[in-house]
């Protein structure tokens, strides 16, 4: 379809300046959002049960409610269009 693809259960609208996460339905607990992806919208991952998300450095926009409910996560890793201090990903623990 030229306008919405699905990708590790996320439904994904594609878009001229980067495509946007629009809802995930998924159930693995580790999700890698594509590189293609520039905006999460809103309620896009709604009490998804995630424990590892894995953000590309093409990410430009974050609903303020996008991962809303998302209590389980565990890890985020978040990867830099460009080196920062010698590094192209950090990762962010949480307790």
């Amino acid at each position: 379809n030229e306008h919405y693809y699905e990708k590790d259960g996320m439904l994904i609208e594609r878009g001229v300046n980067g495509d946007r996460v629009l809802l995930y339905a998924g159930s693995p607990s580790h999700v890698h959002i594509p590189d293609s992806v520039a905006e999460v919208a809103d309620m896009a991952f709604y009490n998804a049960q995630l424990e590892q998300l894995d953000i590309p450095a093409s990410l430009q926009r974050v609903s303020q409610r996008g991962f809303l409910g998302c209590d389980g996560l565990k890890e985020v890793r978040i990867s830099f269009p460009d080196e920062v201090q010698g590094c192209r990903q950090i990762s962010v623990p949480f307790p």
